[in-house]
């Protein structure tokens, strides 16, 4: 076999494994654009895949931070809540109050 031969195979083998993860990745549109390209176009998608990777890191890191916020937003609700509740304990009509409601599920 020759080189030029099995460079050709390894091209077209190259191409098929493309072409699977294309169908596999149906709603992705960066592997619908890596399917069945050669491997010049292949390295260089990849170096823009990794761009975007890039990007959508940053964004992922701010989705996270708003999420610590609002879960931080949360937690002081359920504080203030706990401790609205834990005030209303002390005085006794409010805690029949809070026992007659629960009875009622």
């Amino acid at each position: 076999m020759s080189t030029v031969a099995a460079m050709d195979a390894g091209k077209k083998k190259s191409n098929l494994s493309l072409a699977i993860d294309c169908n596999v990745n149906k709603p992705d549109p960066i592997a619908k654009i890596d399917c069945c390209v050669d491997i010049e176009g292949k390295m260089s998608s990849l170096e823009d895949r990794k761009k975007m990777m890039k990007a959508v890191e940053v964004d992922i890191k701010k989705m996270a931070e708003e999420a610590k916020q609002l879960r931080w937003e949360d937690a002081k609700m359920m504080l203030e809540n706990l401790w609205k509740y834990n005030m209303l304990e002390v005085d006794e009509s409010a805690g029949a109050v809070i026992t007659s409601t629960q009875h009622h599920h």
